[in-house]
């Protein structure tokens, strides 16, 4: 069996794989400033109520997608040799996990209705399945699209889904449909997605024989699977508690506030991260490396860290802009949380560096300590209330980080001094421009609450814009990060 090789999937491409990088990475922000629109819609359509009943089901959801990818896509993504076989055997024990899991998650719908005295989630459950099944069928088609750095038409294809994702949900809307318009999104985004997926990869699965080679990709796949599970429970016992504690109405707020504070990680540093893994990867062993990090790094509190910012210091304009009049019960949450958005982005950036250096042991080690810390913080903090459980848990994704800068500084080649002159060069700007902000909030009060807001963080935006764009050392930066991804050698 002839070996599909990198070269192959890159054959006639490589040369131009830096310009692909590059549109790859502003269609990613393309999409997330769509999903940013699909949350201010959907925000002013639905109630809390209505976000907190699919919320609710989030969990087993969360669960049944970790458990179907099993980590295939990432072996397909990573091997460095791969046969046609292989990708087929792949596909088909997807498939399986994908059926079995769809028809477990259908299953549990009067169980998981019972222990939240909730009958929705019976019909809920079904509609989730489907979702699942149908995203199933593009997650290997996805990763080789990926694996040849067609970035582009991977986010095409991601992209389109959120655009018929919205315009689905507005419709079922119109039609009466309550929070079911939540589940035709997905099932409409999914169903876009996977088409696309299979319209641009033009590989098509084959009949093969479980060998050798496969159940190898499934070993890998289970290996990371169990590290993606500490993360799974660390990510979705604060929506039990939250349902459990406080009820769907509250979860709502909860999740709504969360999904905000996520925004910058996964629509601002997750395109360029997305991009600079292969190439961190390749330097790994080079000189460059410590300068290649530190541009990246530069990137995240530059440009990510700032979002983040401002949604804490300024939680009731997040609110009003993003999720309207009627969300002003978020407010506590996302003030919490808002300091969960500074420090996410820190942490994903510098936990690269054990994925890049390949310590699988130390992943396995702080992801555990990671839940220890968020089960403690959640345990304690929702006797009190769901703000205070918010607030314990951002502040150990600060003990977190500081356990990242210790390993950083062991395995890599990378100057802690010189992470911490970046961190500072970006602490001047962010906090003449969050008290410019503050002040202008106090002067400026308008009959328009969402006006009020739009013109807040536009005064805050503007001038950190400027104070960024006089620091002739962070322009500079920024320069070197931008020839880095367009350089015929990324």
């Amino acid at each position: 069996m002839r070996k599909i090789t990198s070269d192959d999937f890159l054959s006639g491409e490589i040369s131009r794989a830096g310009k692909k990088s590059i549109a790859g990475i502003a269609l990613q922000f393309l999409q997330g400033f769509i999903v940013l629109i699909s949350t201010v819609v959907l925000a002013r359509l639905l109630g809390p109520d209505d976000f907190g009943v699919v919320a609710a089901l989030a969990p087993v959801v969360a669960l049944v997608n970790l458990l179907r990818n099993f980590g295939l896509s990432l072996a397909v993504i990573q091997s460095e040799k791969l046969s046609e076989n292989e990708v087929s055997g792949y596909f088909w024990i997807q498939v399986v996990f994908t059926l079995f899991l769809a028809l477990a998650l259908a299953s549990l719908g009067p169980l998981w209705a019972k222990i939240l005295s909730d009958e929705r989630m019976v019909p809920l459950a079904l509609g989730m399945a489907v979702v699942s099944l149908i995203g199933g069928l593009g997650g290997i088609h996805g990763a080789l699209l990926h694996r040849n750095l067609l970035f582009g038409r991977s986010t095409v294809s991601e992209l389109t889904g959120v655009l018929v994702g919205l315009v689905s949900a507005i419709i079922a809307f119109s039609l009466g449909l309550g929070f079911w318009s939540l589940v035709v999104q997905q099932i409409a985004a999914s169903l876009a997605t996977t088409s696309l997926f299979w319209y641009f990869c033009s590989w098509r699965p084959r009949v093969v024989k479980i060998q050798k080679e496969m159940l190898e990709g499934v070993l890998f796949g289970g290996a990371l699977t169990i590290g993606q599970l500490f993360q799974y429970v660390r990510g979705n016992a604060d929506v039990l508690l939250v349902r459990m504690f406080y009820g769907t109405e509250m979860l709502g707020y909860y999740s709504r506030a969360y999904r905000i504070v996520l925004l910058p990680t996964q629509h601002i540093l997750g395109p360029v991260m997305r991009v600079a893994l292969p190439l961190l990867s390749r330097k790994a062993s080079s000189k460059e490396y410590s300068s290649i990090f530190e541009n990246i790094f530069l990137f995240c509190i530059v440009v990510a860290v700032p979002a983040g910012v401002f949604t804490r210091f300024f939680p009731e304009d997040v609110t009003s802009l993003l999720l309207g009049p009627k969300w002003g019960g978020a407010v506590p949450c996302v003030r919490a949380l808002g300091l969960l958005s500074i420090l996410i982005p820190i942490g994903n950036c510098l936990s690269t560096n054990l994925i890049v250096f390949k310590k699988t042991k130390l992943i396995f080690v702080v992801s555990l300590v990671a839940l220890l810390f968020a089960l403690v913080a959640f345990a304690i903090g929702i006797r009190y209330s769901v703000p205070v459980m918010a607030e314990m848990y951002a502040w150990t994704i600060g003990v977190l980080i500081i356990i990242y800068v210790w390993i950083v500084a062991s395995i890599s080649p990378v100057k802690l001094g010189r992470l911490l002159k970046i961190c500072l060069s970006a602490a001047l700007p962010l906090s003449i421009s969050t008290c410019v902000g503050l002040f202008f909030r106090t002067q400026s009060e308008t009959e328009n609450p969402f006006l009020n807001s739009l013109s807040v963080l536009v005064v805050f935006a503007s001038v950190y814009a400027v104070l960024v764009l006089v620091s002739g050392g962070i322009r500079g930066r920024l320069k070197e990060l931008r020839a880095m991804f367009t350089s015929q050698k990324v």
